[in-house]
């Protein structure tokens, strides 16, 4: 039950997971940065951005997508956090 929200009907979803997979849990702020255009980072570049290079030591690969971000951003505003929790399943 995910806290700080009011109660709704939550879906559940089984996965399959091998050893080494990359578990990434991330807020909006991190997808739907906006930069001084008013163009959203998305969904589509992180994407990218992680497949390119998911198999980087999780320290450094939280940095890159931070820093991506900001880069894309700009001297725009921050509209919201990022909030980035990732794993390395074994």
């Amino acid at each position: 039950m995910p806290l700080g929200i009011k109660e709704s009907e939550i879906d559940e979803h089984e996965l399959d997971y091998y050893s080494g997979d990359l578990l990434i849990l991330y807020t909006d702020g991190v997808s739907e940065a906006m930069n001084e255009s008013n163009e959203m980072y998305g969904l589509e570049n992180l994407t990218k951005l992680i497949e390119r290079n998911g198999d980087m030591p999780l320290g450094a690969l939280k940095e890159l997508i931070i820093d991506t971000t900001d880069a894309f951003r700009g001297e725009a505003d921050p509209h919201d956090d990022y909030t980035l929790f990732m794993v390395r399943l074994p």
